[in-house]
């Protein structure tokens, strides 16, 4: 099915908005196809202020109003225990939050921005948008992130080569218990790096001892600010290590 073929069916549609490359994407798309699109983001201590700021961005930038959900993540035990089936949790969450919101403003269909290249195998809230009944347009219409990435650079979308990003809670190694300090530290570090000039660095928390994972480009950088780094991350850091394979994805 392609894009206007759907737009055709659900001409009017809530969609779950992150700001990112796929429900940027999709939003623009949707809106230059003639569709009526509410975009709701879901703010919880899994996501950082920064990506609220560029949701709103994003969204304002298409003429669209954003709406934001504040949700706390933390206060679901199960959340907060770090399992396997934390993702799956959490996006049950947001689309049951973002369901509920669009019913109660008058939006019946809800659509995310899954692609063709997402895979269920390695996305466990694939699950949830099942349950919920969450449509996926981008994937219907056979949309890899490649082309999604192409067709985005040619819309002049300013987030178009936005590098992958996870929810912060993804930082800290499964099984271990995620606290709302615990984020603070990551999104904290990972906001130092940023500003020395460090982009996409992802600060993934193994109790006390911290891995940075940065791009390739970037190694000169970090090693420039080695001393800096230090004395930002040992507060909370026995051990600061540097993943010497460039990063890549969320």
């Amino acid at each position: 099915m392609m894009l206007a073929e759907f737009i055709q069916l659900y001409p009017r549609f809530a969609l779950a908005f992150s700001g990112g490359i796929d429900s940027t994407y999709l939003l623009a798309a949707a809106l230059e196809l003639g569709a009526k699109v509410q975009p709701y983001f879901v703010k919880s201590e899994f996501q950082t202020e920064k990506e609220m700021k560029l949701a709103h961005h994003m969204a304002t930038d298409l003429g669209v109003e954003l709406k934001i959900l504040k949700l706390s993540a933390l206060a679901d035990p199960r959340l907060a225990a770090n399992s396997p089936e934390r993702c799956y949790l959490c996006k049950s969450m947001i689309f049951t939050a973002i369901r509920q919101a669009a019913a109660k403003d008058g939006w019946t269909v809800v659509v995310d921005g899954s692609n063709a290249s997402d895979r269920p195998s390695d996305r466990p809230g694939m699950k949830a948008l099942s349950e919920q009944e969450i449509l996926s347009p981008l994937r219907q219409a056979g949309l890899t992130k490649e082309q999604i990435t192409e067709k985005a650079r040619q819309l002049g979308l300013a987030n178009w080569n936005l590098p992958a990003n996870s929810c912060l809670a993804a930082r800290i190694l499964t099984g271990q218990e995620i606290t709302a300090e615990k984020l603070r530290q990551i999104e904290q570090a990972e906001q130092f790096l940023t500003e020395l000039g460090i982009t996409g660095a992802r600060v993934r928390l193994n109790e006390r001892k911290a891995l940075i994972q940065i791009n390739d480009r970037d190694f000169p950088l970090l090693l420039a600010a080695k001393a800096d780094i230090l004395e930002q991350l040992s507060p909370f850091c026995d051990q600061i290590a540097l993943d010497l394979q460039p990063r890549d994805g969320g």
